[in-house]
């Protein structure tokens, strides 16, 4: 449909704006901590006052679409049980999938060094996945230094890019210890899900599947559901040529067009029709000015 009326447009717009709103909310806006070469640092706030801030995982680690991705293991902890988890039994057959491990995810506010310009950069909330033994390095340090959230402590990098050897050396640098230098705000982890950020969790079911077709199921359908979103706008009339792509979260939830978006899926036909279809003037449609005083078309 080409025409519309102004109340039309105005709806359009305001389910535009309410869906945003929703969608909005649940963004995960947390990145991976990362020191990519030998000597490269950085000052963090970990987002721990004590090991229970901790948080533990048992993942598989596979590879899906040229993608690499962590899985829970079903397995109970301290085994590697092939009957309860079919990943175990796929990693002990030489399959390419990775034997169980066990892992850490530490929060933290991270500033990193830039060597351009001798300066640390603004904190950006991030986790750093480690293998679960970091947790003593952890304990050491809320033994030594209390609540970590009112520490900044500096993460050195030790060995080249691609280096299986590397490590990193944790330091505390009194003069470091700055709220100037390292935010301490952590309301970006206020709701932080791991399991959409670090790792999925996926049931027995659909780990089968995988192993069956290389794919998880709301995966393989995240496509056909980009494809439903889009035919359904523009089977609504809202749009005569393809919407922008529009964006699936991770947890297969499909995200509302934006504002921007749904805007220019109402008005780029009509603009092009006028741009270069020119309507005679005989055949223009003639406005009528209604009771209330405003235009109609």
């Amino acid at each position: 449909m080409s025409k519309f009326s102004y109340q039309e447009y105005q709806d359009v717009i305001a389910r535009a704006k309410a869906s945003t709103t929703t969608t909005t909310t649940t963004s995960q806006k947390v990145g991976f901590f990362k020191l990519k070469d030998n000597g490269d640092s950085a000052l963090v706030r970990f987002c721990i006052e004590s090991v229970d801030d901790l948080q533990f995982a048992t993942v598989h680690q596979l590879g899906a679409a040229n993608k690499w991705m962590k899985v829970n293991c079903l397995a109970p902890l301290g085994s590697s049980n092939t009957t309860a988890c079919p990943l175990c039994g796929a990693a002990a057959q030489g399959n390419t999938i990775g034997k169980a491990a066990k892992r850490v995810f530490v929060k933290m506010l991270v500033s990193y060094y830039d060597t351009t310009t001798g300066s640390y950069s603004a904190a950006i909330p991030v986790v750093w996945e480690r293998p679960a033994g970091f947790s003593k390095e952890i304990a050491g340090y809320i033994r030594d230094y209390g609540n970590l959230k009112e520490r900044v402590l500096k993460i050195t990098r030790n060995g080249e890019a691609g280096d299986r050897g590397t490590t990193y050396s944790v330091s505390y640098i009194p003069t470091f210890d700055n709220p100037n230098l390292v935010s301490t705000d952590f309301s970006a982890f206020d709701g932080f899900d791991l399991t959409r950020h670090s790792y999925w969790v996926k049931s027995k079911e659909e780990i089968e599947e995988f192993l069956a077709t290389g794919a998880f199921p709301e995966v393989a359908s995240k496509a056909t559901k980009q494809k439903t979103v889009k035919e359904t706008v523009q089977q609504a009339g809202l749009a005569q040529q393809p919407v922008a792509d529009i964006v699936v979260e991770n947890d297969a939830k499909v995200a509302t067009p934006t504002v921007a978006q749904q805007e220019q899926a109402v008005t780029a036909q009509p603009i092009q029709q006028q741009a270069t279809q020119p309507v005679a003037a005989e055949e223009r449609p003639q406005r009528e000015i209604s009771r209330s005083g405003r235009f109609t078309f």
